[in-house]
């Protein structure tokens, strides 16, 4: 193997592969599982849009603080997209938009990549 193989095969996470007779073998099964990634936001728009680049690994709601500007807006968009809203007030959640499931389509790299850094980050 290459330098550069050789440091890419020490980066992934414990599990990834299984070393046997020489030979490594990519598992395939994905590290964790990720239900729901939630966006805190000032704005609904802000946070929406920041959600957005969640699509194509798991469901996504946004948390916004206070009351929202420009509401049914936020409610239109939010339900467009399949992007939960929720508002936080005071020590309550008010649910505006539920989120819309999330449905795997296809295995990609980036999905791979997604979980994979999502299980670095865990202690």
């Amino acid at each position: 193997m290459s330098e550069m193989e050789r440091r890419a095969l020490r980066s992934l996470p414990k599990g990834a592969v299984v070393r046997r007779c020489g030979t490594i073998t990519r598992q395939a099964v994905q590290p964790v599982h990720v239900d729901m990634v939630f966006v805190p936001g000032r704005s609904w728009e802000s946070a929406m849009e920041r959600a957005e680049r969640f699509t194509p690994f798991a469901a996504r709601t946004v948390l916004v603080e206070g009351a929202l500007r420009r509401e049914s807006d936020a409610v239109v968009r939010a339900d467009f997209y399949g992007i939960g809203l929720f508002v936080v007030q005071g020590d309550g959640v008010e649910v505006v938009v539920s989120p819309r499931p999330f449905v795997r389509r296809r295995h990609t790299v980036a999905g791979w990549k997604f979980l994979e850094d999502v299980c670095r980050q865990l202690p």
